[in-house]
């Protein structure tokens, strides 16, 4: 996996980190996400290869294999776990390959995820396929991949840089949750509290804020209650956050998971959601409010505790701010449509009449919020999708 072989076939394509060559006969397609490569015939056999865009991660090649495992192919295809085989190192990278059977919507197959790791970063390869027929092919594609990012010697980070400016917003940060009451092994996202109230802002010079402001991170700087900024630092596994009223020890468990030191609730990694688009329609309501029938009003016109999102970068609002935590409370439900975009955890709506509003915005902590979409959090709030 991942070596500098060629296949003889098209011109090379680059992605992201990857270089690969697109073989002869394969149908292609490029998001700004994931590469696809496919082939079919007219029998049904069929192999479909999806690579994903490289994301930050921890150095355990192996968590980063079981959380990728978990978002991209179990909760997808309903796969059990992964048969393992053993890992491989390439120029740097670890490789963790898993695969297993599948059966979804009438079609059996095999799953196989390929997570490489290195440089503080993890690149995915998942392959689905119901036949043999394609493997050579598809072994050579695989081989024929190389990375650009070469793993440095030392992938711990310092974050003792003092802050050149007091703007935050030309740097890209993360952004946690402090699960009080959240199981540490995320499993039932609908049963979560309504509200996430403890997310915690971190920029990669270590200066971080707690209880991130409603309004999401736009024109967010330190200006904002000063007295409560304060550093994150890490050395190996071991983190504390510390800031004029408060320290809290953490320990790195995960790529997604900080345990707090004598605390059973830890910290859990809000994944990157730039550029999403949202296909569905929206409440804070319930979580099942498109099976229960007393809730079939969210569905009339009017005035509605409901948002409506389609993948065009559209909306229609029918009066989620006159419920959202912060929002406006003596507006009479002012409700309208307009445009959405999604970008540096703040979902920003433009409404055709002119107004724009901001607000915090995630995917449950830990999901991946481009294949799980039953709920997305509003300034903190959960809104849930329509079944």
């Amino acid at each position: 996996m991942f070596s500098s072989c060629s296949v003889a076939a098209q011109q090379k394509q680059v992605f992201d980190i990857a270089t690969y060559t697109l073989p002869t006969g394969w149908q292609h397609s490029k998001k700004p996400e994931t590469v696809t490569v496919s082939k079919e015939d007219k029998d049904g056999n069929f192999c479909i290869i999806t690579l994903y865009k490289s994301v930050e991660s921890g150095n355990d090649s192996k968590q980063n294999f079981d959380i990728s495992w978990e978002a991209l192919v179990q909760n997808v295809l309903a796969t059990g776990k992964a048969t393992m085989q053993p890992a491989g190192t390439d120029n740097g990278w670890v490789s963790e390959i898993g695969s297993a059977p599948f059966e979804k919507d009438g079609i059996k197959g095999a799953a196989i995820l390929i997570t490489s790791t290195g440089n503080g970063k993890m690149i995915n390869t998942v392959i689905i396929t119901n036949t043999n027929k394609y493997q050579k092919e598809m072994e050579l594609f695989l081989d024929a991949i190389s990375l650009s990012d070469k793993p440095t010697a030392n992938n711990n980070t310092s974050a003792n840089t003092s802050i050149q400016s007091s703007k935050q917003s030309n740097t890209k940060p993360e952004l946690w949750s402090l699960g009080r009451y959240i199981s540490g092994d995320m499993s039932k996202p609908l049963a979560w509290n309504q509200r996430i109230t403890d997310y915690y802002v971190i920029y990669p010079n270590g200066d971080y804020f707690p209880n991130v402001p409603f309004e999401g991170l736009t024109n967010f700087d330190k200006s904002y209650y000063p007295e409560s900024w304060g550093q994150f630092t890490m050395n190996g596994t071991k983190g504390i956050f510390k800031n004029k009223y408060d320290e809290k020890v953490v320990t790195k468990k995960s790529a997604i998971y900080m345990e707090r030191n004598g605390y059973v609730a830890g910290f859990h990694k809000c994944l990157d959601v730039d550029s999403l688009r949202i296909e569905g329609a929206y409440t804070h309501v319930a979580p099942d409010w498109g099976k229960d029938p007393q809730l079939n009003y969210l569905d009339e016109p009017g005035c509605q505790f409901s948002i409506y999102f389609r993948k065009d970068g559209t909306f229609d609002d029918r009066g989620i701010f006159s419920s959202l935590a912060g929002g406006c409370t003596n507006c009479n439900c002012k409700a309208g449509k307009g445009t959405y975009s999604i970008e540096n955890f703040t979902i920003t709506f433009k409404y055709d009449d002119g107004r724009m509003v901001t607000r915090l915005f995630s995917a449950p902590p830990t999901r991946n919020p481009k294949s799980f979409d039953e709920v997305y959090y509003l300034g903190g709030t959960a809104y849930y999708k329509k079944k």
